[in-house]
Formats: structure tokens, sequence, C-alpha cells
């Protein structure tokens, strides 16, 4: 639900980078889209009813919308057929109560994750307590073996005086009191390592039942003499949309694609990005190093690079000015599944120059720093 929200936001944030004119489709209020299982009140529901009402978003026949259901690589694909279809990304600029729902969705997803990690940390702690009991136990197991084989020398020992002295029905109870402490023994002491002949000795040969399965996503089929790719190769490679905003007074939307590659050289990946912000006709190109570190769950990563945007200049609206700038990033990655990840980021360019408005920078500023928040998906090959 929280996913599928979230996704229909960012695509709709994406496309206000378009500059093509269109009609911009009317809503149907959201009062009166029909959800049964959303109640009123619901911190989704007016978010809901908007995109319904736009087409981007459909409910199931009964009148449900499912919103604990997880997404799935086709209706992600089929939320973005329409967006392309409907003619919603020719002029679409996301109010401020789109703004608001976007915000609400992304608190609950990082309130999951943040509940994920502590529970995997929960349980290797857990995990580590087992096996330092554990490894107690099979410490006293010798001492237990060392009191049993002395005991049984004991009876060993006096078992012709008892034949003798001690009645026979004693003495088979004493025989069966010894058998119960062999075989406890045998119960607490580990197995013994197994002999250099046993180990160099070639295991018998089970029969392999090659295993049927079908894949979630046929692999595409390759044109014959085409070299095909390894199943088990990692998805090295990735293209992520975003939506773009500016930390200023003023909140400049845009869009921006990213292509990089994840491990190129010595753990560092590159990537180079292109955006646009139509509130201040101002293109973006950058290219960055990046370095990912592991963690539970989720795959945050940084980054520095350098840029340039290009926009009109200040003051002559017919000229266009070049400011380019260093760049600083830090984000996180959260898989959804191997090839799809929602991903946020926050950033600082610190721009060289402030000849045009794409810096967002005040007019009387001659250079400075500006910040800005990345939201969307990243897809994996």
């Amino acid at each position: 639900m929280r996913t599928t929200l979230l996704l229909a936001a960012l695509a709709l944030g994406a496309a206000s980078a378009q500059t093509t004119p269109a009609v911009t489709p009317t809503p149907t209020p959201a009062a009166s889209i029909t959800i049964t299982d959303v109640p009123a009140g619901h911190w989704a529901r007016e978010a809901i009813g908007v995109l319904m009402g736009r087409g981007i978003l459909q409910g199931f026949p009964d009148g449900s919308f499912g919103g604990q259901a997880p997404i799935t690589r086709y209706e992600a694909a089929t939320i973005l057929y329409r967006l392309l279809t409907n003619g919603t990304l020719s002029q679409v600029q996301l109010t401020p109560a789109d703004m608001q729902a976007i915000a609400k969705g992304l608190e609950e997803v990082t309130a999951e994750i943040l509940t994920l990690s502590a529970r995997m940390n929960a349980a290797e702690v857990k995990n580590r307590d087992q096996d330092a009991r554990l490894s107690t136990i099979e410490g006293q197991a010798p001492l237990v073996g060392a009191r049993l084989d002395a005991v049984e020398a004991a009876v060993l020992a006096t078992a012709p005086l008892l034949t003798d002295t001690v009645p026979r029905s004693e003495y088979l109870a004493l025989q069966a009191r010894v058998a119960a402490l062999e075989a406890e023994r045998a119960a607490n002491v580990p197995a013994p390592a197994p002999t250099v002949a046993q180990a160099q000795a070639p295991a018998p040969a089970a029969p392999v039942t090659p295993a049927v399965t079908t894949p979630a996503f046929p692999p595409a089929q390759k044109a014959p003499g085409e070299p095909q790719q390894n199943a088990s190769q990692p998805r090295n490679l990735y293209l992520g949309l975003t939506a773009t905003t500016l930390v200023s007074s003023e909140a400049r939307v845009g869009g921006e694609v990213t292509l990089g590659v994840k491990n190129a050289v010595a753990g560092f990946g590159v990537q180079v990005s292109a955006g646009y912000r139509p509130s201040a006709k101002a293109f973006t190109a950058e290219a960055a190093v990046t370095r990912q570190f592991a963690f539970q769950g989720v795959t945050p990563y940084a980054g520095v690079g350098a840029g340039a945007a290009f926009s009109p200049r200040r003051g002559a609206t017919t000229q266009n000015a070049t400011d380019y700038y260093l760049s600083g990033l830090v984000g996180v990655d959260y898989p959804f599944n191997e090839s799809i990840a929602l991903t946020g980021e926050l950033g600082v360019r610190y721009f060289l120059s402030n000849q045009g408005y794409a810096s967002g920078l005040d007019a009387a500023a001659g250079r400075g720093a500006s910040a800005g928040a990345k939201l969307g998906l990243k897809f994996r090959f």
C-alpha cells in the first residue's frame, strides 16, 4: 500500500520535467471515489482518492483497494503505462497536498526500515547467546564422560565380589543403573571426529533429481549467436528515476535520470545523471564517484562529483548562462526485490558562480552552496 502511493507520487513528481503542453485531465473529487476498505480519516485516503480520480491507480471490482498487498513489477509497469498514456505527464504540478502525502508515505517506510533493523539486531544477539551456551555444554561433555568411565571401572572391579556376597536382584539392579549411565553419556558426548581415512574416503553418490523451477520473470530470448547472460551474474548496472527538489524558500520540483555502475573499480562505482526543473528552466548534468556499504536490509551509499547547470541568465531571459559546481551526496536504497529498489538521497552542490537561476541562490551571491533531496526508484540490471 505505502509502496504503491510512493511509486505513483514519485512518477507525478518526475512528470513535471515534461515541456510539451497538453490538456491536463480534470481529476475526480476524492469524495466521489468509492473505497470500501480505507476508512474515513485514514492518513492515505486523500492521496488514494486523488490518484484514483486521475486514473493512475484503480481498485478491485468489489470496491476494495487492497492497501496491505505488496506491489509487483507488473503493477508498477501498469501505473507507469497509465502515466504515459492518459496525458497527465504533459503538465503535472505537485500540490501542497500531494507533497504532504509523499512525506507521510516516506515517514511510514522509514519507520518500517528501522523496525526491521531492530528485529534483525535482536535476532543476532539471541543467536550469539545460544552459540555460547552450546559451547559451554560441549566443553562439559568430556568431564561427564570421564566420570562415567570411572564409575564403570569401579563397578567392573567389584563385580566378582558382588556376585558372591550380594543377592542377584541387587546385582541386576546395579547393572541396570550402569546401563542407564552409559546411555546418558552417549546422549551428551558429541560424535567423534572422522579419521583421516574416513575423511578421504569418497562419499557414496546419491541420485540427483534436477530441480524444476519456474522463474518469476522469464528471461528475454536472445538472437542466435548472441552470448547468453549468466543467471547468477550480479546486477551491477542500475537506472534511476527520481523526483528532485531544492531546500529553499520556494520548493522547486524537477525530475532526474541516473545511469550508474555499482562496482566499477576496487569497490567504487560511477554514475552520471541529467535533470530538469521547469520552474527555473534549468538543465543539469553531473558525474560522481560513489561507494556502497553493507547493512541489514538496506544499502546506504555516499559519493562526490562535479557538474554543470544551464539556465536563463539573471536579468536577461533571452540569454543562457552556465554555472559549474562541486557536489557531495549521501543516500540509501531499500530493495523490494533484486530488480527494483526505493531510493532516497540528500545532496549539497557548491556553485562556483551564480550567473543563472539554476543554483537557487540569492541574486546577490557570487557563489555558494545549495542543498537538495531526491526520491525515486532504481532498476537493476
